[in-house]
């Protein structure tokens, strides 16, 4: 293949982990002629109107000093917002229930129409490699594979990869990551084990569909009933991490452990080649750094309740988490 077609690959970067997507998303973007669409499955994608877009250009150019108003979060779908009302606007394409309700759901349901819109979109509009970057696709990367394209899961050890997002709502106040693995459960009641975890806490069923404020209107709902449950977070998200993963790593042409690229010099060298012989752009992750965590109690408490629920999915021999999960402790390793 030649370099000018590697250099228009779709390249899909799948996360649990906000800010490797993003680490990653960044120095994509930082190469001449890619354009990135940062979380394609972001529910306020369903809300953006021009007005949103300009104001947010704004405020991230103002803050990160970035001229390029091309790769600010919004700027690469500002022409593919749909002009309407407040019950309205947003992508086109867009469906509020993306984010979360086809996590772990094999069929298309629109998805990869509207996807496809974002990778003709970034040739036809800007001429550049399409770079999407998600935190909430890992339970579909097989799906999205009929995209085409180059996919990069990244892995974090599980306890850093929870306790990151829990501190969010502990020091604050911010439940946004932590319930969203709640609401997983009470919304994907087909996969056993998160329907199980549901009829545990009583959880109610969830309807998220048609206009935004019903995605913000479950969110509220669980933030106030479930935030402060600790226990139900913890396994939540031991639930999610190791079936989104048992899902996406047989379908991954390459995984990232991002542990090991903040610390092993040659596993970093490796990690560039290999990217950089698939789509065509030479990365430099020699400032990678990946925060650890020095909570022992905490993470005791964590390991039992992952090593608990890996069992039982084992036992259960659920065929999404028996195709990939044992690759995870090897790579983990």
């Amino acid at each position: 293949m030649a370099d000018l077609e590697l250099c228009s690959r779709p390249v899909f970067i799948h996360s649990l982990w906000r800010c490797a997507s993003t680490y990653f998303m960044e120095k994509f973007v930082q190469e001449p002629g890619v354009v990135g669409f940062t979380e394609p499955f972001n529910e306020h994608l369903r809300l953006i109107d021009q007005k949103m877009a300009d104001e947010d250009d704004q405020k991230r150019r103002e803050e990160l000093n970035h001229p390029n108003q091309e790769q600010s979060y919004y700027g690469p779908y500002r022409d593919l917002i749909v002009p309407g009302d407040i019950e309205s606007p947003g992508i086109r394409h867009f469906d509020i229930r993306y984010p979360l309700n086809y996590w772990f759901d094999p069929k298309d349901r629109g998805q990869l129409r509207y996807l496809r819109s974002l990778i003709d979109h970034a040739g036809d509009r800007f001429q550049s490699q399409p770079v999407l970057g998600f935190v909430r696709s890992l339970g579909r990367v097989e799906l999205l594979r009929n995209l085409g394209g180059y996919h990069i899961v990244l892995l974090r050890e599980p306890f850093d990869a929870f306790w990151s997002s829990y501190t969010q709502l502990r020091d604050k106040t911010n439940a946004y990551f932590a319930v969203q693995y709640v609401m997983l459960a009470a919304l994907c009641r087909d996969v056993p084990a998160l329907d199980a975890l549901a009829l545990k806490y009583h959880l109610p069923k969830l309807k998220i569909k048609g206009p935004f404020y019903t995605y913000g209107r479950a969110c509220n709902l669980f933030r106030e009933q479930y935030a402060d449950n600790l226990e139900l977070l913890r396994e939540a998200f031991c639930l999610v991490y190791l079936l989104s993963y048992g899902a996406a790593l047989p379908h991954a042409d390459l995984v990232v452990s991002v542990d090991r690229l903040s610390r092993d010099e040659a596993y970093r060298k490796r990690i560039s080649n290999l990217i950089a012989e698939n789509t065509g752009r030479v990365l430099d992750f020699n400032d990678c750094r990946c925060p650890q965590y020095d909570e022992p109690e905490a993470r005791a408490a964590f390991e039992e309740t992952y090593r608990a629920e890996q069992c039982a999915l084992e036992e259960s021999r659920q065929a999404r988490w028996m195709a990939g999960g044992r690759l995870l402790d090897s790579l983990l390793a």
